[in-house]
């Protein structure tokens, strides 16, 4: 008797799942939105609150225009840009569906500060104290223009004044800059003292995301006259010019945790005066990073200069000291080539990501040194490797990576370090 009790049951639950299943299909129907199962499209893109900023700025930002399929991936992807930028303080975007197949983007933004000064204060070895003032215009035009300057004095003077537009012929990506300078130290390598002044033309291009090539062409002249010489200063003219390729997927630019920065850089120098008539060399560099659970960040680089000329006397390399080899006195290491390896392992006990790169954090780190310098007409072989290494603890603050270090080398003992940022 309970059979067909279950089988009335049964035959019960499948009609009302199948009027259900109707149903359902009756709603999809009669529902534009659950009917639905092409792309959507772009109809329009509004954006707001750009009181400054020209809205064409704004767009090739985007990587996308009215009429393109909408992609989730690809307005994150904007959204990140966008918030990059850096005279833009908030961004928010909102999907409005208008009609099927279609969607319509609400950008709202927040302008940031367009001026922004400060102190200028820095010491290195080569030239002691530094100070002064250093000051740019964002966003100049509202066309993410740049206006900037800088003058600081010490036992270095220097003038410098600016402007690049980061993307000057809308969808090419082509950067510009223009620049000039004046500055006057005491060469402190060798008993010189030089003035120098000239302006530069750069160009950038992205090729892809990660992937730039550079060009720069500068016109200098230098004056050098000898310290303790009667002998009459020496008047040079030197333009040059440089082109480069530059790779960087480097996640921070100032902490990276992960990521590579490899860059080959070219020069071409003709001087007008002097023993040299001409000289060319060119640079090679290969960063990377990855962090070790538990052990922190490493971070490795190796670097090289090659050249078949001799250079003149301020191109030449000068290895030894807090940006090349710690722990191996200063500007001891000299040739027209040179090789210089690093490997550090830095640990973070904070660090806080901030925009464009940049962060605030503490951290220490133990590293290892190597590297060497020859003349042109030497090889690698005929050069003596030096190496050296030591712990320190670094502080970041923004742009600013300060670091303390003691040192030991074989050849020149303990040491201790002080610098005001990351050499690579």
């Amino acid at each position: 008797m309970k059979a067909p009790f279950f089988s009335r049951l049964t035959a019960s639950i499948l009609l009302c799942a199948s009027f259900l299943l109707a149903d359902a299909g009756v709603a999809a129907a009669q529902n534009p939105f659950l009917k639905e199962q092409a792309p959507r499209v772009i109809k329009e893109i509004q954006i707001t609150g750009n009181t400054t900023t020209k809205e064409y700025v704004l767009r090739r930002e985007l990587g996308f225009q009215e009429g393109d399929v909408y992609d989730d991936d690809a307005l994150n992807d904007a959204w990140y840009r966008l918030e990059q930028l850096n005279f833009i303080a908030y961004v928010d975007i909102q999907v409005e569906r208008s009609a099927p197949g279609e969607v319509i983007l609400k950008i709202q933004i927040e302008e940031d500060n367009r001026f922004d000064w400060r102190p200028y204060l820095r010491w290195e070895r080569r030239f002691d104290w530094l100070y002064g003032l250093s000051g740019q215009m964002i966003n100049f035009r509202g066309r993410a223009e740049t206006l900037w300057a800088r003058a600081y004095a010490g036992h270095k003077q220097h003038l410098s004044l600016g402007w690049q537009n980061p993307w000057i012929l809308g969808r090419t990506h082509l950067g510009v800059g223009v620049s000039g300078y004046y500055e006057r130290y005491r060469f402190v390598y060798l008993p010189f003292r030089l003035e120098d002044a000239g302006g530069s033309l750069d160009l950038w291009h992205d090729l892809t995301k990660n992937l730039q090539v550079t060009g720069n062409y500068t016109y200098r002249g230098l004056t050098i006259s000898e310290s303790g010489s009667s002998l009459a200063d020496q008047s040079i003219s030197d333009p040059y010019l440089k082109a480069g390729l530059d790779y960087d997927s480097r996640d921070l630019r100032y902490y990276p945790s992960h990521g590579v920065h490899a860059s080959a850089l070219a020069t071409l120098g003709a001087v007008g005066s002097g023993d040299l008539s001409s000289y060319s060399y060119f640079d090679l560099s290969l960063a990377g990073y990855q962090a070790l659970p538990y052990l922190g960040i490493l971070a490795s680089r190796v670097s090289y200069r090659g050249t078949g000329d001799s250079l003149p006397v301020y191109e030449r390399s000068y290895l030894g000291g807090p940006d090349t080899i710690r722990g191996v006195d200063f500007s001891s290491v000299r040739g027209d080539e040179n090789f210089l390896a690093t490997i550090e392992l830095r640990r973070p006990v904070f660090l806080v990501p901030l925009r464009e790169g940049r962060a605030v954090g503490l951290g220490f780190h133990a590293f290892v040194d190597w590297g060497t310098a020859w003349e042109a007409a030497q090889s690698i072989s005929d050069a003596k490797m030096r190496h050296s290494g030591g712990i320190g603890l670094h502080l970041n603050l923004n742009t600013y990576n300060l670091r303390f270090e003691w040192a030991f080398s074989d050849h020149d003992g303990n040491s201790f370090i002080f610098a005001d940022r990351f050499t690579f």
